[in-house]
């Protein structure tokens, strides 16, 4: 949250870019950071395979009616995805098949987002829309994010991006189900703002960085959301010049070991 971004023709917007849930007027908070109250499933825990654990996040990118889908000539979301492994030191995959194409009739007559992004919750019935469009896709797992590119009227905002991390989608087998989402506008589309969806997935990294629990199998979240490079991990942002986690991303892409670290420790892998 708090990112300045550049519009195409290179001239900042009035507003800041918001991430995760930071906001220039408050937001409600979107999980609870208490660990007993947020118990890691065993569907959310690390996949052992042949003794060991695979290591890698998966992705799976939207396009909403109206979002751009290019640029420089080639998907949009394979662009923002560029060096991302490299940045962050672990592997994180799009999956196979691109981006999906969303159209009018997978929405639904009544899908309307608000205006602008920062005003989109995560019970807003429109996101729960595509919330539940995810999770049909993808009925055996709750770990791989979601990217939503859409068409909001960002520029009377500047609201870039915004990452929802650990959001709840109760279905009828389980009591809960958490999920991991990123919603990008059109305007960060151009060559100023090329860290922004890596900035967003670390906000991500960040939510959902665990601890095993001292003498059991059971997995906790660990100081969620806060960037250990910021002092005694106290804000969700740093304040080291040309960081990808600063709160203006822009073309960003330097990280500290610590920050890699948590981000290692994300129950989302694969």
């Amino acid at each position: 949250m708090g990112e300045k971004r550049k519009s195409k023709k290179g001239n900042k917007c009035k507003c800041c870019c918001k991430c995760c849930r930071e906001c220039h007027k408050p937001q409600p908070p979107e999980i609870d950071d208490d660990p007993i109250s947020l118990p890691i499933t065993p569907e959310q825990g690390p996949t052992d395979t042949a003794g060991q654990l695979f290591s890698f996040v998966a992705v799976q990118a939207y396009y909403l009616p109206g979002a751009e889908t290019t640029r420089n000539g080639n998907d949009r979301f394979g662009e923002d995805m560029t060096n991302v492994s490299q940045i962050w030191g672990f592997p994180i995959i799009a999956i196979p098949g691109g981006p999906v194409q969303l159209t009018d009739t997978d929405l639904g007559a009544d899908f309307s987002l608000p205006s602008n992004l920062g005003n989109l919750n995560s019970d807003n019935p429109s996101f729960r829309r595509l919330q539940q469009i995810h999770a049909d896709r993808f009925p055996n797992t709750t770990k791989i994010i979601a990217v939503w590119y859409a068409p909001f009227s960002e520029q009377t905002s500047g609201i870039a991006g915004r990452a929802f991390s650990n959001i709840d989608l109760t279905n009828q087998n389980t009591a809960s189900r958490l999920f991991n989402h990123i919603v990008i506008c059109n305007f960060p589309n151009d060559s100023f703002n090329t860290s922004l969806l890596k900035h967003e997935l670390g906000h991500i990294f960040f939510g959902t960085a665990t601890i095993e629990t001292p003498g059991s199998d059971r997995l906790i979240p660990v100081n969620n959301n806060c960037d250990p490079s910021s002092p005694n991990c106290s804000n969700t942002h740093s304040a080291q010049a040309g960081n990808l986690m600063e709160p203006t991303p822009g073309n960003k892409t330097s990280l500290t070991l610590e920050q890699r670290q948590k981000a290692g420790s994300t129950f989302l892998t694969l």
